[in-house]
Formats: C-alpha cells, sequence, structure tokens
C-alpha cells in the first residue's frame, strides 16, 4: 500500500491514492506529562556492571520489561547528526518499525513521543486499530543521540505517566552508559594522541620549538636541547631571542611578529645564529609560522633547520678554492682576484710589483724520487717564502713549480732586496729525500707597473716573462709596466697580436666549432658549446689560448663574441633551428656583460627569431656574473624572457657562486674541471661533485661536467646525479660546418 505523508500542527497523517478502498493514517503526539527522573536511576543500575554492551542492552531492556508490559522494546541510534535512525537492539523482521525519523522535532526537544498507526476505510471507519509506540530521547551530554521505542497494540491500555516515567528512565541510563562510553573513546583517543606526540618529541631529529604570543619558549623538542646541550627548564619562559646571537636578536623578534601578524600560511623565513650552553653558534634557517588553536591564544611554531655541516662544507669549498691544497698557500685564482682588488684601490701614480719565482731541478726531483717528494718539496718551499716575507704579502703558488708574490708600494730598490732575500733563501735550502740531498735554485723576475689600465693578466704575464729572462740572464730581472709599453717578443707580442686580431675581424678568419655535450638521458637532445678558431695567414688553426688573453686584455673581446654570436644565429638560420631539437651554447666574456650596447644588440636580436632564441644558450663566466651582479641579473631575466637559456660557466671556482646561485636563475651549472679531471682517484673532488649536483637539483638546474676525458668517468658523473658531460673523451670540437654533414658528429 502505497502511503503519502502530511504534517499538520503535531499530528502526522497518511492517506492512500484514491483508488485504494484502506488506506493507513499515522499520528504523533506528545504522551502525558511527567516529572524529569534521576538518569542514573537505581533500578537499572546492576545493568552498568556488564561488560558487554549487547549484554548490558538485553539486561536493561529484561529489567525494563517485568515493570512496563509491552509488545516490544527498540533502542535506536542516530545516524551522525541527520534526522535518520537505525535500529541497534529489537526484533525487526516481525512487526513494522515506527518512523521515529518523523519525530525529531519533538526528540531534539527532550519531550516523549505517543505514534499512532490504525487503518481507515473511505468512509473514516475504523477497519484496524493497528499498533501505538512510546517514544522516548535518549541524550548523551545533552545532546540527542538516540531513541527508546515502546510499543503496544492499539486496543490495550494507553501509557500512563509511570509508564513514561520508566521509559525515561531506561533511555536516560542508556544515555549515561553512551556517554561513558563516548568518555572512554576521547581518553584513549587522547593517550593515543599524547603518545604518539611523546614519541614525536622525543625521537624527531630536529630543533622544533613552540612560543606563546609574547614570544616566549613554551616547548622544544628533545633533539634541540640536546643540540643546544640545554634543559627546557633552563630556557622555559625565555623569549626566542634570548637563544640567537646578539646581532640578529632585534632582527628574529621583527620576524616573529610579522608571523604572528601574517594572516597567509606562507612561513617566514630566517637565518639566525642559536646559542646553547657551550661552544660556538649554531648556524640555522628558521621556518616560522603562525597557528589558531581553540579555546587558547595562538601558538608559533618554529622548525630550524641545521646548516652547520653546510657552513662547513662551505669553508673547505672556499679553503680548497682560495688555497693550494700542498702548499696552503694561495691558489692562482685567489691571487689574481685580490691583486685585481688591490689594483682598484690604486690612486694616483701608486705602484704595484709582482715577483714571479721558477723553481730549478722540481722536474728532476719530481720524477726521480716520487710525487709524494715533489709535494713535500714545494711545501717546504712554501715554507721558505713564508719565513722570509711574512704575512703581509700575498704569496701564492701559481703553477706547478712557479710561485708569484704581490707587493704595494715599494720602491725600485725595495722591490730588489726582496727579490735577493727570497733568492738567497732558496738558494741556501738543501731539500733532502731518500739520502739523497738537493741544493735548491729559482729564477726571480718581477715587473713594477702603474696606470689606471693596469690589470691583474697584465702584471702576471708581465713577470712571468720577466721570470724567463732572468733564467736566461742568470740573475733576477725586474720589468717595468706603464700604460702604451710594448714587448719585444716579436711575432708574439701583444701589440702584435691586436693587429692580428684585427685584421682576422676584418677579413673573416675566424672558424666557428663545436664541441659537443652529451646528454646522460635517453630522452634529452644532444647540445654543442660553439667555440672559435683562428686561421693563420698560411691557414693554420690557431687555439684561443692564444689569441683570447690578447682579446680580453685590450678590449677585442666583446668584438670577437658579436661575431660570434651573429654567425652562430645565420648558421641555425640556415639549418631551419625550428626543426632542430640540439641547443648551441654561446660564450660571453666579461666585457660583453660590461657592455650594455651589446647586451641590448643582443636581446632586440632574440625578439626578432623567437624560434632560434628557444636554440640558444648564454655562458657566462662564475666570476663574471658575480663581478657584474646586478648587470647579469638584468640580461639573464631579459634573455629568459626571449625564450634563450642560460649556464653559468666554471661553476665551483668561486666560492661565493654559492651565495649567489640562488639570485641567478640559471638553466645549468657547468662543474668546474679541477674537479673533474681526477674524480675517480679523488673523493674528496667526488664530494664536492656531488653537493653541487646535490645543489642544483634543488634549484632545478641541469648539471654539465667538463673535461671528461674517458668513458669511465662519464658513467661516474652519470650515477652521481650529473645530467651532461663534455670533454675530449666525449668529443673532440670540430668545425660547425661538418656538424651539417655529420649532425651527431
Amino acid at each position: 500500500m502505497a502511503t503519502v505523508f502530511s504534517m499538520t500542527g503535531s499530528t502526522l497523517k497518511t492517506s492512500a491514492a484514491d483508488k485504494d478502498s484502506v488506506k493507513t493514517v499515522t499520528s504523533i503526539e506528545r504522551a502525558p506529562s511527567f516529572s524529569p527522573p534521576i538518569l542514573s536511576s537505581e533500578r537499572f543500575h546492576h545493568t552498568l556492571t556488564y561488560e558487554s554492551p549487547e549484554a548490558w542492552l538485553d539486561a536493561a531492556v529484561d529489567a525494563f520489561r517485568e515493570r512496563v508490559p509491552c509488545q516490544r522494546v527498540s533502542i535506536w541510534q542516530r545516524i551522525g547528526m541527520s534526522a535518520q535512525f537505525e535500529v541497534m537492539h529489537g526484533d525487526v523482521d516481525c512487526i513494522p518499525m515506527p518512523p521515529v525519523s518523523r519525530t525529531i522535532d519533538t526528540l531534539c526537544e527532550g519531550e516523549p513521543t505517543i505514534i499512532r498507526v490504525k487503518s481507515v476505510d473511505r468512509s473514516g471507519a475504523c477497519v484496524s486499530n493497528g499498533h501505538v509506540w512510546l517514544v522516548v530521547p535518549v541524550l548523551a551530554r545533552g545532546e540527542l543521540r538516540g531513541a527508546v521505542t515502546i510499543e503496544r497494540a492499539a486496543d490495550t491500555d494507553e501509557y500512563t505517566e509511570a509508564d513514561v516515567e520508566s521509559a525515561r528512565t531506561l533511555a536516560g541510563a542508556i544515555g549515561e552508559v553512551w556517554s561513558r562510553k563516548r568518555i572512554n573513546e576521547l581518553e584513549e583517543g587522547l593517550m593515543l594522541s599524547l603518545a604518539r606526540y611523546r614519541l614525536l618529541h622525543e625521537h624527531f631529529p630536529g630543533l622544533v620549538f613552540l612560543l606563546d604570543s609574547e614570544c616566549r619558549i613554551v616547548s622544544m623538542s628533545l633533539f634541540a636541547a640536546r643540540r643546544l646541550d640545554v634543559a627546557f627548564s633552563d630556557v622555559a619562559g625565555f623569549t626566542f631571542d634570548q637563544l640567537c646571537s646578539s646581532e640578529s636578536a632585534v632582527e628574529l623578534t621583527q620576524a616573529i611578529r610579522r608571523s604572528q601578524a601574517s594572516q597567509s600560511s606562507e612561513p617566514v623565513q630566517y637565518e639566525a645564529y642559536l646559542r646553547g650552553r657551550r661552544g660556538t653558534p649554531l648556524p640555522v634557517v628558521l621556518s616560522i609560522r603562525t597557528h589558531e588553536m581553540p579555546q587558547s591564544d595562538p601558538v608559533t611554531l618554529i622548525a630550524a633547520e641545521d646548516l652547520s655541516r653546510l657552513r662547513k662544507a662551505e669553508r673547505q669549498l672556499h679553503r680548497r678554492d682560495c688555497l693550494d691544497p700542498v702548499t696552503g698557500l694561495l691558489n692562482r685564482w685567489e691571487f689574481e682576484r685580490q691583486v685585481a682588488d688591490g689594483l682598484i684601490q690604486l690612486d694616483g701614480e701608486a705602484t704595484c710589483s709582482v715577483i714571479y719565482l721558477n723553481l730549478d731541478h722540481f722536474k728532476v726531483i719530481n720524477e726521480s724520487t716520487h710525487h709524494e717528494a715533489g709535494d713535500r718539496y714545494l711545501k717546504q718551499i712554501g715554507m721558505v717564502l713564508r719565513d722570509t716575507l711574512g704575512s703581509v704579502p700575498l704569496i701564492s703558488r701559481v703553477g706547478a713549480d712557479h710561485f708569484a708574490i704581490y707587493l704595494r708600494d715599494k720602491t725600485d730598490a725595495e722591490v730588489k732586496s726582496c727579490m735577493s732575500k727570497v733568492s738567497r733563501a732558496i738558494r741556501s735550502y738543501r731539500f733532502s729525500v731518500d739520502r739523497h740531498i738537493f741544493r735548491c735554485g729559482a729564477s726571480v723576475g718581477a715587473v713594477t707597473g702603474f696606470g689606471p689600465e693596469l690589470t691583474a693578466n697584465d702584471l702576471l704575464a708581465r713577470a712571468e716573462r720577466a721570470c724567463e729572462r732572468a733564467r736566461q740572464a742568470g740573475e733576477p730581472f725586474l720589468d717595468y709596466w706603464a700604460p702604451h709599453t710594448q714587448s719585444g717578443d716579436g711575432g708574439d707580442s701583444e701589440v702584435d697580436w691586436v693587429a692580428r686580431l684585427h685584421d682576422a675581424l676584418r677579413y673573416g678568419r675566424f672558424r666557428l666549432f663545436a664541441q659537443p655535450i652529451e646528454s646522460l638521458a635517453a630522452d634529452r637532445a644532444q647540445h654543442y658549446e660553439i667555440l672559435v678558431r683562428m686561421i693563420g695567414q698560411d691557414g693554420e688553426v690557431i687555439p684561443p689560448g692564444k689569441f683570447l688573453p690578447a682579446a680580453e686584455r685590450f678590449g677585442l673581446s666583446d668584438e670577437l663574441d658579436r661575431w660570434v654570436f651573429h654567425e652562430t644565429l645565420a648558421y641555425l638560420q640556415a639549418q631551419h633551428a625550428d626543426t632542430d631539437a640540439c641547443m648551441y651554447s654561446v660564450n660571453l666574456s666579461g666585457k660583453s656583460l660590461a657592455n650594455r650596447e651589446f647586451l641590448d644588440e643582443v636581446v632586440a636580436t632574440l625578439q626578432r627569431h623567437p624560434t632560434l632564441a628557444r636554440r640558444l644558450c648564454f655562458e657566462i663566466t662564475e666570476s663574471s656574473a658575480i663581478g657584474r651582479f646586478d648587470v647579469a641579473s638584468a640580461f639573464i631575466r631579459e634573455v629568459h624572457a626571449c625564450g634563450a637559456h642560460i649556464a653559468l660557466d666554471d661553476f665551483g671556482s668561486g666560492m661565493s657562486s654559492f651565495g649567489y646561485l640562488k639570485k641567478l636563475t640559471v638553466d645549468y651549472l657547468k662543474i668546474d674541471g679541477m674537479f673533474i679531471r681526477d674524480l675517480l682517484g679523488d673523493p674528496s673532488n667526488q664530494a664536492i661533485v656531488k653537493t653541487i649536483v646535490s645543489m642544483a637539483q634543488a634549484f632545478n638546474v641541469k648539471t654539465v661536467a667538463e673535461f671528461v676525458e674517458d668513458r669511465d668517468v662519464a658513467q661516474h658523473l652519470a650515477a652521481m646525479g650529473v645530467d651532461y658531460v663534455q670533454g675530449f673523451g666525449i668529443g673532440k670540437p670540430r668545425p660547425l660546418a661538418d656538424r651539417t654533414r655529420h649532425p651527431r658528429g
């Protein structure tokens, strides 16, 4: 029989379709008034001792039916916070169940309700009295959680106030047990949460702090306490800045306040130094985030990442980068950098000098004994130089057996005196190995220069030539450098090279070569680095080591870069680069980066050829990028906007690169070859390469290893995560024109 429900006032009625001869009418009314009973009535108290919920319900219902006659007692549980109920105790097969969900309004008010069901014919005459249910709400902690229904036949006695009171008492006992069960579940969940928190607190290997709204420490991880060698009781109530070094405390407090005032979910990052009970301050990067707490003030969570290992690695890399590993003196790169810094500070007619030494007999000592003895010889010569000159001048090992000394504002007499002193000290030293005693000696040359055009390369190159003249003459030789001076080296003089460079640019005697950069992943396209060679008048190929230094010293490197750039574009246009998946790298010198007109020309050309731009990568050296950081950053942004790419060349040769890398959005890092040449035999080189690769991956930058001499090194680099390799072991430079005939050459 289809039934349609309708609600009028407090009565719910149903009617059948017109074609039915009998219909069912259901009415809902409030139960007789009663006095609220005590919920934990002694009448059912004994049932609370049962362990099983099913046994408890059976006992409670049996006790109730002994006092209140009825056909069936059912216990209903509310489904969540909805108006739906499901039977959790009672028979559901024999007699139709009452529409308990229809009484949700009165049940939520805590009022018992009576439901009557009867069948009537078309005239309204009663055909069957049906059933009557007493529905009593079950409240747990003041919320409606279920209902108890007591069922009787309609022709039996009406429900009395005593019946309602007994039913309410049963419902109250059920609600109390449900409340206790819920409390037990919450307590168990709370204990489990506390156990998990304690496990995390005691064993999580991180420095974590909780601060209140006044920046006072209210909790800290056990690892943080151990790492700082303090107990929580020692710092409880301290403001967090009291754990930091004095120079960062004020800024740190401001960073915490910004986090507390911010509506963003992003943490505030801040670098600081934490102080423990003893030892040096601990370098950390703090991630600061403030969280809202229910029924409490917000708390600030600070997670500190320990940077001590990274700082140690940076110091080791810096030492390796700046100092010669054998002698402990400055290496050539650091020597030239410090000399260049010193030249910037020169004013007026102030002079500077470089003394250059070439040791005698080093090759004999190194090859007739063993390399360890050669290294020991160099180390002891370095000690002799330090003992002789003290710590004032810069002393460097600039080559295998070559040393250089930088002096500032010294007269010719003082420079010559220093040269003689160094020469005598080395001649008086005796080196013994394997019962052999070697007399030591050195050729000593020097150059003194002045003028705004003076560069570190000029001084070192001229000092080296002076040393060679001293070797030929058998006595120390002092040379001079002044603006526009020329050397007398015939066809290899600097002036001659400048003339040859101008002629080569004018008459097109440069050629493009390409060296493959091989991908270590099969799904990536191959790259090529564009190189330049000079063609002599007799057709010989002149390597760049002969003409590039002169081009850089005399300001022609940007002109050469301009020629290479346009010739490469012309090649790509002729080869239809839009169908070529290869990328071509073009080198830019430091002078090109300083030439704003040239950079604007490059960007404008790329904007006119967006398809070609996507196939180009510009390589800039680490020293050039950092020395002209603002210009390099702007150029990188403009090149990226055109679709081209940027590679940072000679990466790792300068320690400052690690601090600037995150500010230079480059696409590729070309790892300096000094870390690759002896990779398989030098664990320290392997550690450095791994560090560079890991850092590059963190910045989503691809890595290229240079000077790869064989496939074993390439396989090892692939296992370390390097993306590309380049070197004679991968492929030698070949004329770019051959690339057209042999695409995979």
